[in-house]
């Protein structure tokens, strides 16, 4: 094999190791970011919806307005539409339930109380569910950045063990012939004409 073609093959193969590497850190970090993601657009917004919809009970006085009622419907209609977690869609529908009641015509004005706090334990039961998703999904998203870590370690050891290796053979494997040559070229300057050269065209 023929030296230049040996150099390719060396670094091209400490090419390919190298970028090996590089492309499963990128992986499990791509990976990471996407669970930080899901955790922040799902939890996050239904958790934005629910204190909408408690601020508008805390900034009026019931019954409730035209303004206030069209405030909560709308955050209402957006956490109706941001179910993620189990258990959220039945605290929704009930939720749902308490809010008709509290704005509906026959609802009487001593009733509606009682009616407001069945809205807001519906709501801090939402919170509640979604606070606890966030939870879990952050020790999910920790024990995946352990296993990463792990992972990563074990690859980048056994990565520097190759090209250690690859370190301590490859200039051998290169300078080998020419060494021989060397030799024979010595020995032919001591007169030992036995010696041989011989050219296999490894340039």
């Amino acid at each position: 094999m023929k030296i230049k073609t040996k150099l390719r093959l060396g670094f091209g193969f400490l090419f390919v190791v190298v970028l090996s590497f590089g492309a499963l850190a990128l992986f499990y970090i791509n990976e990471i970011s996407k669970n930080a993601e899901i955790i922040l657009k799902d939890n996050y917004e239904s958790l934005q919806h629910s204190r909408d919809m408690r601020q508008v009970l805390d900034d009026n006085t019931l019954p409730l307005g035209r303004t206030a009622i069209a405030a909560f419907d709308d955050q209402l209609a957006n956490e109706r539409n941001n179910i993620t977690e189990p258990g959220e869609r039945e605290e929704v529908i009930q939720l749902v339930t308490a809010y008709n009641k509290l704005t509906g015509a026959g609802t009487l004005p001593a009733d509606l109380l009682p009616v407001e706090r069945e809205v807001r334990r519906r709501l801090r039961n939402i919170e509640d569910i979604n606070m606890q998703a966030i939870v879990r999904k952050h020790e999910a998203a920790k024990t995946s950045v352990q296993k990463a870590t792990m992972l990563l370690g074990l690859v980048g050891s056994f990565t520097f063990l190759i090209l250690f290796s690859f370190m301590a053979n490859f200039p051998g494997f290169v300078a080998n012939p020419l060494r021989q040559l060397l030799d024979g070229i010595r020995q032919i300057g001591n007169r030992n004409y036995k010696q041989r050269l011989e050219f296999k065209n490894n340039w």
